[in-house]
């Protein structure tokens, strides 16, 4: 009533804290009211291990990567290119165009950059028409990445964003396994590698009125 500022218990907001805080290099994240039925926890254990393993495999070889890097004064343009196809095929990391034609210092800053991140597996499941997540290609600063987007992320007045935000075959049920320690296996903050321009804007209430969020979205 007095016009100030209205905020909430941390939620979704309090998960890079949270995560900062958990001495672990792997942390499996699910949502609780994805807590699955007895019958089927063997399955659900399973593909955890799956995601986690496959997390694994992708985090091992971008650190053997960067190693090559740093212990190498000028890698071949055969090693640059086997860790560009690494970084588009298996990282889902588009470059800019005209990037094929950077010069290898150009090239090795940005594969740099790009495989000295925190990884992130997310499972997909079939949409049949459940609210959630899907997995979209995002441009930023140039260049593509793979996103988990939400609904409210998304401009409904465009026509053809809103087409394929519907036209989406697959959702995130939040499963997701994330590698949180650095090259050295040191704990790394992810705080920095939040885009501070992401959010969407949501609709709640409060004492009977209606109120407008806003909540900062998560991009790796």
């Amino acid at each position: 009533e007095d016009g100030e500022l209205v905020f909430r218990p941390g939620g979704h907001g309090a998960l890079l804290k949270n995560l900062g805080s958990i001495d672990a290099p792997l942390v499996i994240i699910k949502n609780i009211d994805n807590i699955c039925h007895d019958r089927v926890k063997e399955d659900t254990y399973y593909y955890k291990m799956v995601l986690a393993g496959y997390l694994v495999d992708l985090q091992d070889k971008a650190y053997s990567y960067l190693r090559g890097l740093d212990h190498s004064t000028q890698p071949s343009t055969k090693v640059i290119s086997t860790m560009w196809a690494f970084m588009e095929n298996k990282l889902n990391v588009i470059p800019p165009e005209g990037a094929d034609s950077w010069n290898k210092d150009k090239k090795t800053k940005f594969l740099k950059e790009k495989l000295n991140r925190p990884i992130r597996v997310c499972g997909m499941v079939e949409n049949e028409g459940e609210p959630g997540g899907g997995p979209f290609w995002v441009q930023r600063s140039g260049y593509r990445t793979l996103q988990i987007v939400e609904s409210a992320q998304v401009n409904h007045d465009d026509p053809d964003q809103w087409r394929k935000l519907k036209e989406g075959t697959f959702f995130n049920p939040v499963d997701l396994v994330c590698y949180t320690k650095d090259l050295d296996e040191k704990p790394r903050s992810i705080l920095p590698f939040v885009d501070p321009e992401a959010a969407f804007v949501t609709n709640k209430s409060y004492e009977g009125r209606d109120i407008t969020g806003v909540l900062q979205m998560l991009l790796w």
